[in-house]
């Protein structure tokens, strides 16, 4: 409860990328934008450039380019699985999972 009763709601993030945390606080009234995020599997194909490496999706087995978090592209061998996410018509690579 806040002040003169009104409510109050309070989130915590966790920031996908870099696993920062941040806690914001909203009245009961104000809304929060809506952001699908889809985790799934895929397999490192290639590299493409500038910090991106070509992806296919291990359920449809498209193939596309992705972003990847510095500290996993270390990580990386052609061929190996991955997990990435899908939002905002972003695809990010999160993890080498071989």
């Amino acid at each position: 409860m806040g002040n003169h009763s009104h409510t109050i709601t309070k989130i915590e993030l966790e920031c996908l990328l870099d696993r920062s945390r941040n806690t914001i606080t909203k009245s009961g009234h104000e809304r929060v934008e809506n952001v699908e995020i889809v985790r799934r599997l895929g397999q490192y194909i290639s590299p493409a450039s500038d910090g991106r490496i070509q992806v296919m999706a291990m359920d449809t087995y498209n193939v596309f380019e992705a972003d990847v978090l510095p500290d996993v592209m270390s990580e990386l061998k052609q061929g190996s699985n991955l997990t990435f996410v899908e939002f905002k018509d972003k695809k990010i690579v999160l993890e080498a999972r071989d």
